[in-house]
């Protein structure tokens, strides 16, 4: 009955073992990400930073597009994917970040295929926007980066004259 009772244990301790081994490596911080759209192309090259910006696999066509991005400029952009899953298989990413508008059946594919994706939903308010700053610093294990990035948005916004909203707004054509 003690044998039995010690191979039990033993047992349960290396189930628990590989549990713990497994949580770990889920919780694995991200090194191959790929962005499918500007809004995560611009937050994940502010979040990484100029060291951590080689783990930024591929961004969005938009991301170098100078009516729309601020980071077109840069020199280090990786390549350009779009949303053609092709290329985000073959880029063998462990995180991809998606936006609720990309079309569904592109998120079932790559839960399909077991690629961790990061849906960022809203983008209509400073709420909506520090709330995907900080889920992509929670994803990429860089949420004092982001809390430090929402901060320093927060003090921006705060020391910005007050607009005066028009009473009307008149259109016509």
């Amino acid at each position: 009955m003690r044998q039995r009772i010690n191979k039990t244990l033993i047992l349960l301790l290396f189930i628990g073992f590989c549990g713990l081994s497994a949580a770990a490596a889920v919780a694995e911080s991200p090194r191959r990400i790929i962005s499918t759209n500007l809004a995560c192309d611009e937050i994940l090259w502010d979040l990484l930073g100029p060291n951590d910006r080689p783990r930024l696999v591929a961004v969005s066509d938009l991301a170098r597009n100078p009516q729309y991005s601020n980071i077109w400029q840069e020199k280090e952009l990786p390549q350009s994917t779009g949303s053609d899953r092709e290329t985000i298989v073959s880029l063998k990413g462990d995180l991809v970040c998606l936006a609720a508008f990309n079309r569904p059946e592109i998120l079932k594919i790559y839960a399909s295929i077991n690629i961790k994706t990061l849906t960022l939903g809203k983008f209509d308010s400073i709420d909506d926007i520090a709330t995907n700053i900080q889920r992509i610093g929670d994803a990429i294990d860089r949420s004092d980066r982001a809390k430090a990035m929402l901060s320093e948005l927060m003090t921006h916004i705060a020391n910005k004259p007050q607009a005066r909203k028009p009473g009307v707004l008149n259109f016509s054509a």
